[in-house]
């Protein structure tokens, strides 16, 4: 039982820890011999599921047998070695004893070990074969004890240890090694665990585990860097080729356009353009400069939203008639007039606006164009004469111009100069104001003459009197 403080090893170097991780365990006041020597016995024995854990526990209130195998109870021991000192009460073992066979039932007492060490101090061992787990309970623990505790490894661990299995069996330095623990100085104990060491190549070992695998997890890391870049580069092909057909497939509508337009100009006669303000009679030229081409689109009031209109009309207090109240007409008539052009649809009002078509900037409305005789006959829309406004129709307008379908452009913004938004508030109060202020002749009675506020309501009047007559 040598004294010596052991507090470095081959086998517990901070080195070689992680090498033999299924083997660990707890320094006794910084001795490492339990541990170093369950390595140098146990290590070779163990399966790869395998494992075990040794340490010691020391309490001055474990004052009776009760306490100390409750005490075992808050371990939970499990696969490891407990040792338990039992300080300063001798007389409790044969108490603790019977206590923990009785509770225990799972762990045997091991009385030759007991008998080992009864000339030295009381040692009670009880061992769990399915646990793989040992309790030692042990009289005074200090150093010499601590170290002279380990001559019984063979014996408290028998399932690591089998007499005629070459494999398991003990060698002649394991044996040297057991003895030494007995020794008073710890040379030979040194000496031995050393060469132990030695013959099992721990640091080659230990080498070999940890550079193993290093340049295959090198290789792999850069196997995955390529599998990433590949993967990368064929997304990158994949997007190349889909803009490059998409490239050919625009280049071939291209293609077939320029083909259309030399044979237009092959041809020589004359435009589609040309020949729909020519046959149109909603359309007036009005000037080409460049791509631009000033228009002026002209026609009936004919979109609007009924219901909504309906419901304006038939609202005595809507904003509509203030404006005919200002320039004094009778509301009874303003509201008959706009009933006969909005919902009984017997006048109409004709609409007229002018607009810019770029061939590359699009379609806008003029505001406060100065409009040709050949208008004399139309209100300007206020939507588009005074708002320069296309509402809705700007999609579709631009929708026509994406296409080059610049026709179509032209009869959406007829469209927009013959719709009326009675749900636009300050669109109807300009459409009221210009519209009951003026004296010009923009209605169209149903005979096709032509009239204006004052004179429709006229022959609304007229009509009024000779139906009742």
């Amino acid at each position: 039982m040598f004294e010596k403080l052991i507090t470095q090893t081959e086998f517990s170097n901070n080195t070689v820890n992680r090498y033999f991780s299924q083997i660990k365990g707890d320094c006794f006041a910084g001795d490492v011999t339990f541990v170093s020597t369950l390595r140098a016995l146990l290590f070779k024995r163990l399966n790869k599921d395998d494992n075990i854990y040794v340490d010691s526990f020391a309490s001055p209130y474990l004052e009776s047998a009760d306490d100390v195998c409750q005490f075992v109870e808050d371990i939970k021991p499990d696969n490891c070695i407990r040792i338990i000192s039992v300080n300063r009460h001798p007389e409790l073992f044969d108490e603790i004893e019977n206590v923990f066979s009785a509770r225990y039932s799972q762990f045997q007492l091991v009385n030759k070990i007991s008998a080992f060490y009864q000339k030295s101090f009381k040692v009670l061992c009880f061992i769990c074969e399915d646990k793989h787990s040992v309790i030692l309970f042990v009289e005074d623990l200090d150093l010499p004890k601590w170290h002279y505790l380990q001559c019984a490894i063979v014996a408290f661990l028998p399932w690591f240890f089998q007499p005629n299995d070459d494999k398991k069996g003990l060698t002649e330095d394991e044996i040297e090694l057991i003895k030494a623990l007995r020794l008073k100085s710890a040379k030979k104990y040194e000496t031995y665990l050393t060469k132990i060491a030695e013959d099992m190549n721990v640091n080659e070992i230990w080498t070999r585990s940890l550079l193993s695998n290093f340049e295959s997890d090198i290789l792999n890391r850069r196997k995955e860097n390529l599998i990433v870049q590949i993967k990368d580069n064929n997304s990158r092909i994949t997007r190349y080729n889909h803009e490059i057909m998409s490239i050919i497939s625009t280049n071939n509508t291209l293609n077939e356009t320029l083909s259309g337009i030399n044979l237009k100009l092959k041809d020589g006669s004359e435009s589609e353009i040309m020949e729909y303000f020519l046959h149109n009679d909603n359309l007036l030229l009005e000037d080409v400069e460049g791509q631009s081409i000033y228009f002026i689109a002209k026609g009936y009031c004919e979109y609007y939203d009924e219901d909504v209109a309906t419901s304006m009309i038939n609202n005595k207090y809507a904003d509509i008639y203030d404006y005919a109240a200002d320039y004094d007409w009778d509301v009874a008539d303003a509201k008959a007039l706009l009933k006969a052009i909005f919902i009984d649809q017997k006048i109409h009002i004709r609409f007229c606006a002018a607009y810019r078509l770029h061939t590359e900037a699009g379609v806008s409305g003029l505001k406060g164009w100065d409009f040709s005789k050949q208008c004399e006959h139309y209100m300007p829309n206020p939507h588009i004469d005074e708002y320069a406004c296309l509402g809705q129709y700007n999609m579709a307008i631009n929708d026509c111009l994406v296409n080059n379908d610049y026709i179509g452009a032209i009869a959406q913004c007829i469209a927009s100069c013959k719709s009326l938004n009675f749900a636009d508030s300050a669109v109807m109060d300009k459409f009221a104001e210009i519209f009951f202020s003026s004296k010009g002749q923009f209605l169209e009675l149903p005979d096709g003459a032509m009239a204006s506020v004052g004179e429709a309501i006229e022959f609304l009047n007229r009509k009024d009197d000779s139906d009742h007559e």
